[in-house]
């Protein structure tokens, strides 16, 4: 199935995620799929293919630093990639034979910003775990777990860049985890981090979480902790920010969730968020609805 079928959801019905996840690999991941603003009905069922950990094992040290290097070196050549497209654009280093014979940066890559940039390196914590399926998830640092805990952000970048200064994870109720799927896209689980061990702070006792999901080598179940709020739970990302850059992940995920915070059931969810995408099937209507999602755009 190309980009272009892949834009019509009724081409999505009664098909597994995991039809449509291969669908969209092969055609150059999301950013070809939907170059413009998400339609409506992609946001809703966004959910079945997100599929959340049941038990996660903390990498050590080597393992980590392996794969945090794998991070790194993508957003290495994406933010290359956006200077390129800068100059490229440029009236005075445009002809230049040193920028006119780069390769033209991939379609959907995002235009040069240095307060992206910064974003982008300070997404990761530095954890990195192992499912129960063997997908790689990575932990996110606490200025991205802003829409999961406590009131919604009412200005969210001063907000995540203020929780960034002031708090570390210990001080954070939640962990957020993603795992990139090779789409540009990556799953998203919200896992509970709670306030049980204490500290001395200035002279009291202060409760305060983990830094980090169990032990080393070790693997910890994670089921009974994943939170389950609709409105705080993990959700698919069809731009992962540490793939594809913030602004995409701006554009395909936050934009859609800022619209449509305040309506009501506005996802479309699988039964479990646990089961196997292969046994999910994307319906034509949502539940107690008549209008077909392919007509929601």
């Amino acid at each position: 199935m190309d980009a272009s079928r892949l834009r019509d959801y009724t081409n999505w019905e009664r098909k597994s995620p995991e039809v449509i996840l291969a669908s969209v690999r092969a055609a150059g991941g999301w950013i070809t799929v939907f170059p413009g603003e998400l339609p409506k009905w992609a946001h809703r069922v966004r959910n079945f293919f997100n599929r959340e950990p049941i038990a996660l094992m903390r990498f050590g040290l080597k393992a980590t630093e392996s794969y945090m290097a794998r991070v790194e070196s993508a957003l290495n050549l994406l933010q290359r990639q956006k200077q390129i497209k800068s100059l490229k654009r440029s009236p005075i280093f445009g002809s230049w034979p040193a920028v006119a014979l780069q390769p033209d940066p991939p379609p959907g890559t995002p235009d040069a910003d240095l307060k992206e940039n910064i974003g982008e390196k300070m997404a990761l914590s530095g954890s990195v775990y192992m499912d129960e399926h063997g997908r790689v998830w990575y932990q996110m640092g606490v200025g991205a777990t802003i829409y999961h805990w406590g009131k919604t952000p009412s200005h969210p970048g001063p907000e995540a860049i203020w929780t960034t200064v002031s708090r570390n994870q210990m001080l954070i109720p939640i962990f957020k985890l993603v795992a990139p799927d090779g789409t540009g896209g990556s799953h998203e689980t919200i896992v509970k981090n709670p306030f049980t061990q204490t500290v001395d702070y200035m002279g009291q006792k202060l409760k305060v979480g983990r830094l980090a999901i169990g032990d080393a080598d070790k693997f910890e179940p994670v089921m009974n902790l994943v939170v389950s709020d609709v409105a705080l739970k993990g959700s698919y990302n069809y731009s992962e920010t540490v793939v594809t850059g913030l602004a995409n992940h701006e554009k395909r995920d936050v934009r859609p969730h800022e619209k449509y915070h305040d309506v009501r059931d506005i996802y479309v969810n699988p039964p479990s968020p646990f089961v196997p995408l292969f046994i999910r099937v994307f319906p034509k209507t949502a539940p107690n609805e008549s209008e077909p999602l392919a007509k929601q755009l």
